[in-house]
């Protein structure tokens, strides 16, 4: 697979596809916490919370540290997100929630929607996210 997260990184860096303001990108390498997510999304008056990663199985690429920000948000009652490269010019968009097992409470990445990386922009993107929310 030629397209790397850093491909997709790169997408929310262009300002005709994400105007200013509607989109921040976290950089752990120059400064942010450990574990937060890659980009905040404007969604309202808030920001929604999204990770960037890359193949079907995107929980499979998250550090501990990723794991523990998602699970405490949506314990708190904040929805979060992960939009993974699953394809050289294809993504999905996954909403993350909590499952009880045996072994308690774990995290659980469901695909909900897929768009092609042509159409990627912030309007669809917050789109796709606010029906899921419906």
């Amino acid at each position: 697979m030629g397209v790397l997260e850093k491909n997709l990184r790169q997408l929310f860096r262009d300002g005709k596809r994400f105007p200013p303001g509607t989109a921040s990108l976290c950089e752990p390498g120059l400064g942010s916490d450990t574990g937060l997510p890659d980009v905040w999304l404007l969604n309202g008056s808030g920001f929604s919370p999204l990770e960037l990663k890359r193949g079907v199985n995107p929980l499979s690429n998250f550090e501990p540290s990723q794991r523990k920000f998602h699970k405490l948000s949506l314990l708190r009652g904040c929805p979060t997100y992960c939009l993974s490269i699953v394809d050289e010019d294809e993504c999905v968009g996954f909403q993350m929630a909590l499952r009880d097992t045996v072994h308690g409470t774990e995290l659980v990445a469901i695909p909900r929607f897929g768009m092609g990386l042509e159409e990627l922009n912030y309007e669809f993107l917050l789109r796709s996210i606010r029906k899921i929310v419906e």
